[in-house]
């Protein structure tokens, strides 16, 4: 919820980040700080210079191994029968 706290936060992160930050940005990040929650988010550079490292977490790990490789679409589609195509 975007209540006072936020709007307060908002107000010095828009002081501090004028040029550098997009809107929407500042605005998640408001409420992370104004609420002391923890920002669960892939695009960490978006968030490192206005979040404490405690409130920024990454849970989407990319694997560069190809033992941990996830199928692509077309991957699982050829493994997969369509079953739509089936009367």
């Amino acid at each position: 919820m975007f209540d006072v706290a936020c709007t307060t936060e908002m107000e010095r992160l828009r002081q501090q980040h004028r040029q550098r930050k997009r809107y929407a940005d500042l605005v998640i990040a408001a409420m992370a700080v104004a609420g002391q929650h923890i920002l669960v988010t892939r695009p960490h550079a978006n968030f490192v210079d206005v979040l404490l490292p405690a409130q920024l977490a990454n849970w989407i790990v990319v694997s560069t191994s190809s033992s941990d490789h996830l199928p692509e679409e077309s991957d699982r589609a050829q493994e997969a029968p369509c079953l739509a195509n089936e009367g």
